[in-house]
């Protein structure tokens, strides 16, 4: 005869974080993976920057990313190591958290080290570049690592 759980919780139950780690790990690297290239390939028309300005396509993305290796990727993973440590603490599963949270995240580190003073034309369509890029990294992650396993 089969035991049965004391609970529902029990049998519901999520892995230990050290099985689901790798899981996160890789969801991580993906989302910001994807904002990166949504932040570089959008956002590619709306920045004046000497390194770019005599570079096209390819040329032109990887030298964004190039001078975009500065404290603002720094800040955002922070942000987004605490986003996820809260959803693993409190077992948050739905897709609305972690989009909102990649796009707040993306978006107070943006502010946080003065990035709408970038040489931007518009520096509002910038702001909305930053957003998508952060509400597409948290819907990636949460695709690979949010959802219930």
């Amino acid at each position: 005869m089969a035991r049965k759980p004391k609970s529902a919780v029990d049998a519901a139950s999520p892995p230990p974080l050290t099985e689901r780690a790798p899981l996160i790990a890789v969801g991580l690297a993906c989302g910001v993976a994807a904002a990166i290239a949504v932040g570089t390939r959008v956002g590619i028309d709306q920045w004046k920057v000497p390194v770019v300005a005599d570079k096209s396509g390819i040329e032109a993305q990887l030298a964004l990313l190039s001078i975009g290796l500065n404290p603002a990727y720094l800040v955002t993973a922070v942000l987004v190591a605490v986003a996820i440590v809260v959803a693993e603490w409190f077992r948050i599963r739905f897709t609305l958290y972690y989009m909102v949270a990649g796009g707040l995240a993306v978006v107070a580190a943006a502010y946080a080290m003065g990035l709408q003073q970038a040489g931007a034309q518009d520096p509002m369509v910038l702001w909305k570049v930053y957003a998508t890029a952060g509400v597409l990294g948290g819907a990636i992650y949460w695709l690979i690592a949010g959802r219930r396993v």
